[in-house]
């Protein structure tokens, strides 16, 4: 425990095969940071939640990838 908080600002990629890979190697390299607080923003292209996140009021939802999910279980990172 440094201290130190660690910022990751992300575009994920819209394809899904890219998206598996991008999330894996996000899991390493934040997990190369040593940090005591952990923020990661941006465009995940992707819904974790559809009660929360919906486009224009559509029921049309994508299933996270399942990198993305192990991202967020890692990290214990919070929608």
């Amino acid at each position: 425990d440094t201290g130190s908080i660690l910022i990751v600002n992300l575009y994920a990629p819209n394809r899904e095969d890219e998206k598996y890979y991008f999330f894996k190697d996000l899991i390493h390299l934040i997990s190369s940071f040593p940090h005591s607080a952990l923020i990661v923003a941006g465009d995940f292209n992707t819904i974790t939640d559809p009660s929360m996140d919906k486009i224009s009021g559509s029921d049309l939802t994508f299933p996270p990838t399942r990198s993305l999910i192990d991202l967020i279980e890692e990290f214990q990172l919070i929608d």
